[in-house]
C-alpha cells in the first residue's frame, strides 16, 4: 500500500484531498469557493484532468489524472522556463501554487497569518477501476 504522502506521478490516476489546518474551514463565504475553483483552473487545468471533486466546508477531494512527462515538460517550456525540472516536480510546484496563492487569499480578506492547508497533501493513486464506482 502506498503512502498518502508518496511522490506525486506523471500519468497516473489519484484521489487528491486535503484539509484546512486543525479543521479549519477553507471556504468561509460562498465566493471562496469559486476563487478556489478559478485557481484550481489557473494552476492545476494544465497539468492534469479533472474527474471530479468535491468541496466541503473544511476540506476537499479532487479525482484526477496527472498528465503525461511530455505533457508536463511542453507546459513547463511555454511558461518560457528554460531550466531542468521533473515532471512530478512541475506537479507538486502547481499544487503549491494553488494552495499558497489561495492561502494568501483568504489570509489577506480575514486578516489571518499563517497556514490554511495541511501540508503535505494526501493523495491515493488508483490502480483499478473498483475505485471510481466506490
Amino acid at each position: 500500500m502506498k503512502k498518502y504522502t508518496d511522490p506525486i506521478q506523471t500519468d497516473t490516476y489519484y484521489h487528491i484531498f486535503n484539509r484546512g489546518i486543525n479543521g479549519e474551514t477553507l471556504y468561509k463565504e460562498e465566493k471562496n469557493y469559486h476563487y478556489f475553483l478559478k485557481k484550481f483552473e489557473q494552476h492545476l487545468t494544465p497539468i492534469v484532468d479533472t474527474y471530479a471533486y468535491c468541496l466541503l466546508g473544511n476540506h476537499f477531494h479532487m479525482l484526477i489524472r496527472t498528465k503525461s512527462e511530455e505533457e508536463l515538460i511542453q507546459f513547463h517550456k511555454s511558461k518560457n522556463d528554460t531550466s531542468h525540472i521533473e515532471p512530478n516536480k512541475i506537479i507538486s510546484k502547481q499544487f503549491a501554487t494553488l494552495f499558497k496563492t489561495y492561502t494568501l487569499a483568504i489570509n489577506k480578506a480575514f486578516l489571518r497569518t499563517g497556514g490554511l492547508f495541511e501540508t503535505p497533501f494526501r493523495r491515493i493513486p488508483i490502480t483499478n477501476d473498483a475505485y471510481f464506482t466506490v
